[in-house]
């Protein structure tokens, strides 16, 4: 997989996520979705920025954002303030080893 930089996202076919996220609820599918897209176009933003945006609280934020990475489409890379997510477009199978 290519490595992306900050404010950037991988390009590439849409996931259905009707199909990657099957396993959640409609309601909380469609926050993924909203958060995975703030993801997509600013790789740095912050949980309450997220939030500020799709209007959700931050904890909603942080569930879809686990739900997201269990799924393989979004991976953390780096700590603290230097941390960026690595956007998936496809989940990966390398994302459930550790």
């Amino acid at each position: 997989a290519s490595e992306v930089g900050p404010k950037t996202a991988e390009v590439g076919p849409k996931p259905d996520f009707e199909v990657i996220m099957k396993n959640y609820r409609k309601d909380f599918r469609i926050t993924c979705a909203n958060v995975w897209q703030c993801l997509a176009a600013d790789t740095t933003i912050s949980r309450r920025a997220i939030a500020s945006r799709v209007k959700i609280a931050e904890s909603s934020v942080q569930s879809a954002m686990n739900a997201l990475q269990e799924v393989g489409l979004l991976k953390r890379e780096g700590y603290g303030k230097g941390r960026t997510w690595i956007v998936r477009t496809m989940p990966s199978r390398e994302s459930n080893k550790s």
